[in-house]
C-alpha cells in the first residue's frame, strides 16, 4: 500500500463497503427479520387462498377439466403442486396427492428459531367455502429437493456481489483521481532524463481544480530550468570562444618570449605554457559537450568498426601511460560493428580510458575489453575499462557524469582533469541509444562499461 493510487483504491472499498454494512444493521435494528418473515407469509397465504376461491368456483361453475386446465396454468414449471379435494377427499382433477401431504404440521417454532425460517412449509393447507356452500380443501404440495451440496446463503450472495461492484467503481474511481498525478510523472522523469522541452500540456493545465494549478507550476518551473540552463550553455560556449582568440595570441607570445628569455625564466615561461595548454583543453572540451548537448540525435551515421577505434585509441593511451610506468592493454576484444558517429564514439571511448590512466596508480595496468552480447533481442557492443585506483565513493558513482563534477580528492588538478571527459562520453553513448555506468570492482579497482547497439561481427580479419 505504497502507491497514492493503491491507497485511493482501499479507502473507497472500505467506505462503500462499511456504509453497506451499517446499513444492513441498521435495517436488521429497525425491522427485524421476523416482521418481514411474518409479512411474508401472511401475503403468501392471502395469496394462495384467491387463488384457493378461484379454482372452486371454475370447479362449480365448469367442471373439473376447467379446474385441472387452472391448476397447470397456475402451477407453471414451478416444484409446487396444488391439490383440490371435496369433503370426502377426493381430488377434484383425478391426480393422486403425495402421502408426505398429509403428514401432520410441525409443532410452532419457538421465537427464536422463528427468525431463521423463511422458506414456507413442505405443504400447506386451506379450508375453502364454494359458492354452493360446499366445503373444500386445497392442499399446496412442495416436495423436498435432491440432497446436494446446500446452495450458498443469500445474505453471502449479496455480499460478494456488493464487494466486487464495489471494487469495480472504486477501482475506476482512483484510477480517475489518479491520472492527472501520473500525467506529471511522466512529465517529470522525461524533466530528469535530460528532455528540458517536456511539459504536462494543455490537457490537464486546463483544469480549474488543484490538479489544474500543480501543472500550471510545473510547465512555469520546466519553462524557466530550461531559459536557465539555455542561458548557462550559451554563456559558457561564448566564453570559450572568446577565449581561444587571446589564448592563441598568448601561446605565439610565449614562443616569442622563449626565445628571448634568459636562462632562469624559462621554468615561469613553461608553467605558463602549461597552464594555457591546460586552458586550451577546458575550452576544448567545454565547446565539444555544448555542441554535444544542442544534438537530439545523429547528424550522419556510418558504420564503425568499434574493434578497431578501440584499437587505435589502446595504443595512443599506452604511450601515455607509459610516463607513469602504467601499462594500457587489450584483454578481449570482439570484431563489432556500429552504426553512428566515429568521432563521437572515439571521443566517448577515449575519454573513459584517459580517466582510467589518469587515476591509475604508478606502475599498475589498465584493462580494455570490448565484446558482444547477442543474448536479447538486438546485438550489444560493450566497452569495458577497469583501472586498479582506490575506487570512487559508492554516494559519488550516480554524479560522476555530471559536468564539472569531480571526486574530492581529485580537486587539487594534481590529476590534471577538469570534470568534462566523463560528461561528454555520457552524452555521445547517449546519442548513439547506448548507456554507461561505472562501479567499484570488488578487490579494489573501477571500472566503467560503455553499451552501444551493434550490427553483429564482422568476421575474422
Amino acid at each position: 500500500m505504497k502507491t497514492l493510487f493503491a491507497k485511493i483504491f482501499l479507502a473507497f472499498c472500505a467506505t462503500i463497503i462499511g456504509g453497506a454494512l451499517l446499513s444492513f444493521l441498521i435495517m436488521g435494528w429497525l425491522f427485524p427479520k421476523r416482521v418481514w418473515t411474518e409479512a411474508w407469509r401472511s401475503a403468501a397465504r392471502q395469496g394462495l387462498k384467491m387463488a384457493g376461491v378461484a379454482g372452486v368456483r371454475i370447479y362449480e361453475a365448469e367442471g373439473a377439466e376447467a379446474l385441472r386446465r387452472y391448476v397447470q396454468s397456475l402451477e407453471g414449471d414451478g416444484p409446487a403442486r396444488l391439490f383440490f379435494l371435496d369433503d370426502r377427499g377426493r381430488e377434484l382433477t383425478g391426480r393422486p396427492v403425495p402421502e408426505d401431504a398429509w403428514e401432520p404440521p410441525p409443532p410452532p417454532p419457538n421465537e427464536r428459531s422463528r427468525r431463521r425460517i423463511l422458506p414456507p412449509p413442505p405443504y400447506q393447507v386451506l379450508r375453502i367455502a364454494g359458492p354452493s356452500g360446499s366445503t373444500y380443501t386445497l392442499v399446496r404440495h412442495l416436495p423436498p429437493p435432491p440432497r446436494m451440496t446446500p446452495p450458498p446463503h443469500p445474505f453471502l450472495i449479496s455480499l460478494a456481489t456488493l464487494l466486487a461492484a464495489a471494487m469495480v467503481l472504486c477501482f475506476f474511481l482512483a484510477r480517475h483521481l489518479t491520472a492527472p498525478l501520473r500525467t506529471l510523472q511522466l512529465a517529470a522523469r522525461r524533466l530528469a532524463s535530460g528532455d528540458l522541452a517536456a511539459r504536462v500540456g494543455p490537457s490537464l493545465t486546463g483544469r480549474g481544480d488543484q490538479f489544474g494549478a500543480l501543472a500550471r507550476d510545473f510547465d512555469h518551473m520546466a519553462e524557466r530550468l530550461q531559459e536557465l540552463m539555455e542561458a548557462q550553455r550559451r554563456l559558457l560556449r561564448d566564453v570559450s570562444h572568446e577565449l581561444r582568440s587571446p589564448l592563441t595570441r598568448l601561446g605565439v607570445a610565449l614562443e616569442l618570449a622563449k626565445d628571448k628569455a634568459s636562462h632562469d625564466l624559462l621554468p615561469l615561461l613553461e608553467r605558463i605554457e602549461k597552464e594555457s595548454e591546460r586552458l586550451n583543453r577546458l575550452i576544448a572540451h567545454v565547446l565539444t559537450l555544448g555542441r554535444m548537448e544542442q544534438l537530439r540525435e545523429l547528424e550522419a551515421a556510418e558504420e564503425v568498426a568499434l574493434d578497431h577505434l578501440v584499437r587505435s585509441i589502446v595504443q595512443d593511451a599506452a604511450f601515455e601511460a607509459s610516463e607513469k610506468e602504467c601499462t594500457v592493454t587489450v584483454r578481449s576484444q570482439a570484431p563489432v560493428r556500429v552504426r553512428g558517429s566515429a568521432d563521437l564514439l572515439r571521443s566517448a571511448v577515449e575519454n573513459v580510458v584517459r580517466n582510467a590512466v589518469r587515476h591509475a596508480p604508478r606502475g599498475t595496468e589498465v584493462e580494455v575489453s570490448l565484446g558482444l552480447e547477442s543474448t536479447g533481442t538486438a546485438p550489444v557492443g560493450i566497452v569495458a575499462v577497469r583501472d586498479r585506483g582506490p575506487g570512487v565513493p559508492e554516494e559519488e558513482i550516480p554524479r560522476l557524469f555530471q559536468p564539472f563534477y569531480r571526486v574530492e580528492p581529485s580537486r587539487d588538478r594534481q590529476s590534471g582533469g577538469v570534470g568534462l571527459g566523463l560528461a561528454i562520453a555520457h552524452r555521445a553513448v547517449v546519442l548513439h541509444g547506448g548507456t554507461i555506468r561505472a562501479e567499484n570492482v570488488p578487490g579494489g579497482g573501477f571500472r566503467v562499461e560503455i553499451r552501444v547497439p551493434a550490427r553483429g561481427v564482422t568476421g575474422d580479419e
